[in-house]
């Protein structure tokens, strides 16, 4: 990859606020306000914020994380056009610089948390191989996913859109969105669909089958954001871009081994030759001094 790829290629990492708000505003058929609205609500839920930096894109230092300032800047410019439906005239930073091109951020962490809501980009450009990016896994999630039973309360929540297990206790609004998924929880499990453990004052505490939650939200169409740990492609394209990929890469491993081994052979070449001339050397002076070596001592 040469100077001008390389550029591009990190350039293309960062997307813009500005940038961002279009694209989905185009690819969804909304409106520039509606966009805005959507993308306020999904970066302020505590699972994806985590996940997410706002980043700045500086020359001579390439793609670097905002400062609380600036995110700041940043959040406030959204919901500029959360308000009025379009982005703010002059609104600038003190060195004259656009809030919207200046801040927003990494494709790679952004873009697959949007594809996984539903929104699926189009025009975008794709860094490195064309191979379907893994899926960013907020933090929060990680401890979630080998777990083979997970509580009422913490299901519930997932199924929200919310992290279960924040330190804060939740809102009017969020409980509100959290309840119709407890009864669907409860009646499943009432039903049988799902298998319940026991609990003792709180409900929410009551341990649920991880299988049985997952299978019930495809039986029901339902979206269950934890990914299963190392699933299998679902489909044709996807396997073979994974073999394409994974065949890359041992195809580099085996290319790096063969460099380090002829450089090996290469050191070890020039060693031994080194070795012979100082043998051959330190030889024809015992010759000549009269130096006897098996003794390690010289003798006249």
């Amino acid at each position: 990859m040469g100077v001008l790829d390389d550029l591009a290629a990190e350039n293309a990492e960062f997307v813009s606020l500005r940038r961002l708000l279009e694209t989905i505003r185009t690819s969804e058929g909304c409106s520039l306000q509606q966009a805005a609205d959507w993308l306020s609500r999904k970066i302020n839920r505590t699972g994806e914020s985590e996940n997410l930096t706002w980043c700045k894109l500086e020359p001579g230092f390439g793609i670097v994380g905002a400062n609380n300032q600036h995110s700041d800047f940043a959040w406030l410019g959204l919901q500029r056009v959360v308000n009025d439906g379009a982005f703010a005239d002059g609104w600038a930073l003190a060195d004259g610089a656009d809030h919207y091109e200046l801040l927003g951020f990494r494709a790679s962490e952004i873009y697959p948390i949007l594809e996984q809501c539903g929104v699926r980009l189009s025009g975008t450009a794709t860094v490195g191989p064309a191979v379907k990016p893994a899926p960013v896994v907020p933090d929060w999630m990680r401890a979630l996913i080998p777990r083979n039973q997970i509580t009422l309360g913490e299901a519930a929540a997932i199924l929200a859109g919310f992290a279960p297990m924040g330190s804060e206790p939740w809102s009017y609004d969020e409980l509100s969105e959290i309840a119709p998924w407890r009864k669907a929880l409860i009646d499943a499990i009432d039903h049988a669909d799902i298998v319940g453990g026991t609990w003792r004052s709180d409900r929410d505490e009551q341990p649920l089958s991880h299988a049985d939650i997952r299978a019930w939200c495809s039986k029901w169409g339902h979206t269950w954001p934890l990914p299963q740990p190392n699933p299998l492609p679902s489909t044709e394209s996807e396997a073979t871009a994974e073999i394409v990929r994974l065949r890359e890469i041992v195809d580099s491993l085996e290319k790096n081994i063969a460099e380090r081994d002829q450089k090996i052979i290469n050191v070890k070449g020039l060693s031994n030759a080194r070795i012979a001339l100082l043998e051959a050397d330190l030889a024809s002076k015992v010759t000549s001094s009269g130096w006897n070596l098996s003794r390690g001592r010289g003798f006249r």
